[in-house]
């Protein structure tokens, strides 16, 4: 009888440590390991870098009125000693007149088992020509000096 009680308490014991080691493994959640954000021509680009214990299924970007949920094939995910790392690209269209100065995002994936990772959010600043003149192209002091006539000629 004690080696069948000894039998049953090492099981229970083994059972609770693999339970216990799955659900800690379960709670890890994918993470964003880096995001590029960039605003031209009336477009927001974004790239989107992650590690996960899973593999990644789901990206949903927002930009402005723009959101996206891209499904993300399955050879995207790289196995590696941590799970998986992938990268996705996408492009979404925003109205600059909208937005006074920058237009804001958010970032977020999911993995297979329906685990998301936390919101990344940031906002991307708008250029308009008005900020960006540097007089390119301008004749120079000594261009215009060159083009007027010397006196006496």
């Amino acid at each position: 009888m004690s080696k069948n009680l000894i039998f049953k308490t090492l099981t229970l014991a083994l059972i609770l440590c693999l339970v216990s080691g799955l659900s800690v493994f379960a709670k890890e959640k994918p993470e964003i390991t880096r995001h590029d954000v960039q605003y031209l021509d009336r477009k927001v680009s974004v790239t989107v870098q992650w590690q996960s214990p899973n593999p990644v299924t789901f990206v949903r970007i927002s930009a402005g009125q723009d959101q996206r949920d891209i499904k993300v094939d399955e050879y995207d995910n790289r196995r590696n000693q941590d799970g998986y790392s992938g990268e996705v690209s996408i492009s979404l269209n925003v109205d600059p007149r909208l937005y006074q100065d920058s237009i804001p995002y958010v970032i977020q994936i999911e993995d297979d088992i329906r685990q998301k990772s936390e919101l990344m959010t940031g906002k991307v600043k708008i250029f308009t020509a008005k900020e960006k003149d540097d007089d390119w192209g301008q004749a120079t002091s000594f261009q215009q000096a060159k083009q007027q006539p010397y006196p006496g000629s």
